[in-house]
């Protein structure tokens, strides 16, 4: 049998959702069946380490993906792949635009990481066009949610046919195991007989995230509740939210981890995991928390947490841009042991519904049809 070639593209290996997504995809795909190939455009990055050691990895050395258009034709035109895929929209327009120059017959699965919409309007103008022009050329666009679909159809007239819902994959099996870790920092331990409660949140230090409507909120919790705050995470935002911390009064008690290759350890370790975003796709780090056991809060954003959660079953929601609905929400999680764990167990398993073993499956059916038609 002559195994489907898959050629994943990806401008680097930062600790990103969609650079976690691909890598955990490649890895988990049946290589009897598939040979995945990836190309980066720069190998640089937290997630070198973990590159799955049978995958072939194509570095193409550039500074910039624009500078990478005419060595990833060359990779085209050398490997012959049955289908390109990418997942960010820079890097989808430089996918489409360098199928098209090859002039090879390659099938093109672009996967829209966030919601389109809100996403486009926060980049650049030029990249807004690539986008558009990606959007139309791809033979398939992957969507995490429900919403993003409608929003690519009613928005952008995609035709329902060219969309395909797959949820983000999660590797239960590692993130347990790695949660069992301990924490070296002392906020994690009880020596001194008082711990205090410990609010996590985790993702890319920049707007999109709302962390400074979290920091506020916490000012709130914390003239009721001795409380701390952790955030991991990296990003542009990182020295503007330690100002925040710092001119309300609260960042003897907020701690900035950056990135971190296990936050399972840290989320099995604190008591409720908080999502303050303000647009989200699928929001991997909130499914992550579910799964590590911890009750979960999240922003009522477009797109994801509304498909994730069942308010009062498995987590709250409260409105985006709301620091005061964040913080009583999370007053009520900390000072209600029975609705905190009631909310981490029912959380937990509903984190089973996106084990990657079925995911994986449904991108590989997905690969299979696409390359048929």
């Amino acid at each position: 049998m002559i195994r489907k070639r898959i050629l994943f593209v990806l401008d680097s290996l930062e600790g990103g959702g969609a650079q976690r997504v691909t890598l955990n995809i490649l890895r988990f795909m049946d290589k009897r069946d598939f040979e995945p190939i990836l190309v980066v455009v720069n190998r640089d990055g937290d997630y070198v380490d973990i590159l799955p050691e049978n995958v072939v990895v194509h570095d193409l050395r550039a500074r910039r993906a624009r500078f990478a258009l005419f060595k990833l034709t060359r990779v085209i035109d050398k490997i012959r792949p049955a289908v390109l895929y990418s997942t960010t929209p820079y890097i989808d327009g430089i996918t489409c635009i360098a199928a098209d120059i090859s002039g090879r017959e390659v099938k093109i699965v672009l996967r829209s990481p966030n919601y389109v919409s809100v996403m486009l309007r926060q980049i650049p103008f030029y990249t807004r066009l690539v986008a558009r022009y990606s959007y139309r050329r791809a033979d398939m666009i992957i969507t995490t949610t429900r919403m993003m679909s409608h929003d690519l159809q009613d928005k952008f007239g995609i035709p329902a046919h060219k969309l395909r819902l797959i949820y983000n994959p999660l590797d239960l099996e590692s993130i347990r195991t790695q949660s069992k870790y301990a924490v070296e920092h002392p906020w994690f331990h009880n020596k001194s007989g008082v711990k205090k409660p410990i609010i996590i949140s985790m993702g890319r230090l920049v707007k999109q995230k709302g962390f400074s409507d979290l920091i506020r909120a916490f000012a709130i919790v914390k003239r009721r509740l001795p409380a701390r705050l952790v955030i991991l995470g990296q990003g542009k935002k990182v020295g503007q939210l330690q100002e925040l911390a710092q001119s309300i009064g609260v960042a003897r008690d907020v701690l900035f981890c950056g990135f971190q290759p296990n936050p399972y350890k840290y989320l099995a370790n604190s008591s409720v995991f908080v999502l303050s975003s303000y647009w989200e796709g699928f929001p991997n780090s909130l499914v992550e928390a579910m799964a590590c056991g911890i009750p979960v809060i999240s922003t009522d954003c477009p797109s994801g947490p509304v498909e994730i959660i069942e308010p009062g079953k498995n987590g709250l929601l409260v409105p985006v841009k709301d620091p005061g609905a964040l913080a009583e929400a999370v007053l009520r999680v900390l000072e209600d042991g029975k609705l905190s764990r009631r909310l981490a167990n029912d959380a937990q398993r509903r984190s089973m519904d996106f084990s990657i073993v079925n995911i994986v499956k449904k991108y590989e059916h997905m690969f299979k049809d696409v390359s048929a038609v």
